[in-house]
């Protein structure tokens, strides 16, 4: 579809926008060596990958300031667990608020209701309840989608789970930004290289979110990046509309004629 292959494009487009590559050639070699100095107190996964090396080194060398998510973060925090006893689905609508889980952001990093779980608004703290603009990462889930990444601008009142992550990002810092850089790490597998796999799942936790380092422009740069993101994926999402009503009238007409109706 079309619209897909507009989707899958955005990480291209900003690669290219940053003045990044993905072609490592020249990092085949699948060892390396280096001194026992320069590697103490490393945990950082991706300096001892190759491919992984070269891009960290190229998002350095870029004209731009190279920042790491604690350095441009108000605050970063965890959603909380809620079992089956703790979930509020029958509950009437005035007494529940949906809580977002892996499924509420798709493979595209859009924010999604179209499946709800639900906790209790009895006893959330103001604290609890996501916040206009803040950066929501899914941090623990298959290890292909680990990383997925939307910013909350929603109306609706909202909870998170303890598998999302909820960065609020300092002045001077586009949300949107953040959330399509961390799009692109995912599309490229980076996230799934800082991954701790556990019971058929893998996360990242926060220490290592927070060392994770991107090239940040100055703002003026990140909302023109942000725009052109932005209408892509309204044009994408126009076209999967179109196609889905093309589909439907499709359809519709069909079983008119196999029912001799038309």
């Amino acid at each position: 579809m079309l619209s897909n292959e507009l989707l899958r494009k955005n990480p291209i487009y900003l690669i290219d926008r940053l003045g990044l590559t993905f072609d490592f050639s020249a990092t085949k070699q699948t060892a390396y060596a280096t001194t026992v100095a320069s590697i103490e107190g490393r945990i950082d996964a991706d300096y001892y990958s190759p491919k992984f090396s070269h891009f960290r080194k190229q998002i350095e060398e870029l004209p731009y300031r190279t920042v790491s998510v604690d350095d441009i973060s108000e605050k970063i925090v965890s959603g909380f667990a809620a079992g089956k006893q703790d979930q509020a689905d029958d509950l009437p609508d005035e007494q529940r608020v949906p809580h977002l889980r892996p499924f509420s952001i798709t493979p595209d990093g859009e924010l999604s209701f179209d499946t709800k779980k639900y906790v209790p608004r009895a006893g959330l703290k103001d604290a609890d309840y996501c916040k206009k603009n803040e950066v929501i990462f899914n941090n623990t889930n298959s290890p292909e989608w680990v990383g997925k990444t939307t910013v909350f601008d929603s109306d609706v009142l909202c909870a998170a789970s303890n598998h999302m992550t909820r960065i609020t990002v300092k002045d001077g810092v586009n949300p949107y930004y953040v959330a399509y850089f961390f799009n692109l790490l995912l599309s490229i597998g980076y996230w799934k290289l800082l991954c701790t796999n556990f019971n058929n799942q893998a996360g990242v936790n926060t220490d290592t979110l927070k060392a994770v380092r991107i090239p940040l422009p100055d703002k003026p740069e990140q909302d023109q990046i942000v725009a052109e993101i932005m209408q892509r994926r309204s044009e994408a999402n126009r076209l999967r509309r179109e196609a889905i009503a093309e589909w439907n009238a499709a359809r519709t007409q069909f079983e008119k004629e196999l029912l001799g109706e038309s």
